[in-house]
């Protein structure tokens, strides 16, 4: 047996929004970068164990950046 206490580090997005100002002599209304992340770290006496899923493989940890725009 093994304990199962744990903190996990599931879900972070940061985001920036340009300011208006910048944008006021262009076509675009609104623009945005951000960078999100899934399943970045768990802090545990037993991570190893605790971070597999079913198949007893690692749980992957996901980047995602990208862009948004309003015309």
């Amino acid at each position: 047996l093994y304990s199962t206490d744990a903190l996990r580090i599931s879900k972070v997005q940061l985001t920036y929004d340009l300011p208006r100002n910048l944008l006021m002599k262009t076509f675009v209304r609104e623009c945005g970068v951000y960078i999100n992340a899934a399943n970045l770290y768990t802090f545990s006496k037993n991570r190893k164990i605790l971070d597999l899923t079913v198949a007893n493989t690692p749980q992957m940890s996901y980047f995602n950046i990208g862009l948004s725009a309003k015309f």
